[in-house]
């Protein structure tokens, strides 16, 4: 249920938070070797579009406004 209608702002934000790491992890994309950092989130803005239902434009501003009141940062 918690990924079949679009998400809500407050939706979004809860899970940008969902799918920050949690500790360092080293993972691979495409076979490149990732370092990722605690509370850091690795997803492409394709993977967000389609999870949230949202236009590409939609993230963009939603991930823009995030950064532009620093509650998160790029």
């Amino acid at each position: 249920m918690y990924l079949s209608e679009p998400f809500t702002k407050w939706q979004a934000c809860t899970d940008l938070i969902l799918l920050a790491l949690w500790k360092d992890e080293i993972f691979f994309v495409r076979g490149i070797r990732i370092i990722g950092k605690r509370g850091c989130v690795y997803k492409s803005q394709k993977f967000l579009c389609e999870r949230w239902k949202w236009s590409r434009t939609k993230v963009l501003r939603f991930i823009d406004y995030l950064s532009d009141v620093n509650k998160i940062e790029l």
